[in-house]
């Protein structure tokens, strides 16, 4: 009868490593790609504000009344509010990405 054999202790390290750089990998793409989304949207949240500031001072001003401007700054409004809401999602989102990362970085150092 034959007795099995094993993968050394060695090559099991090795290969739990290297699973553990892929998962890296993919945890540090996420970060990047989560805050390339933030510098576009944040480009967008400021165009917003310029648009609502510029609307604000010469279509409206304090006593004009209009429909149509009191349309669009609201729309600049809402673009900001709803933006500002998924900035802060975002960056929950690194700050939980980063957190993985430094968890696998320690069992990647053990």
């Amino acid at each position: 009868m034959r007795i099995p054999s094993f993968r050394s202790r060695n090559r099991d390290l090795a290969t739990d490593i290297d699973r553990i750089g892929n998962l890296r990998k993919a945890v540090r793409q996420a970060i990047l790609a989560t805050r390339a989304e933030m510098g576009g949207l944040h480009g967008r949240i400021e165009h917003a504000r310029a648009t609502a500031a510029f609307l604000y001072g010469s279509d409206l001003g304090p006593t004009v009344q209009h429909e149509a401007g009191h349309a669009k700054l609201r729309t600049a409004e809402l673009h900001i509010t709803e933006g500002e809401q998924r900035m802060r999602e975002l960056e929950k989102q690194v700050q939980w990405f980063q957190e993985i990362d430094n968890r696998l970085a320690e069992l990647q150092a053990e």
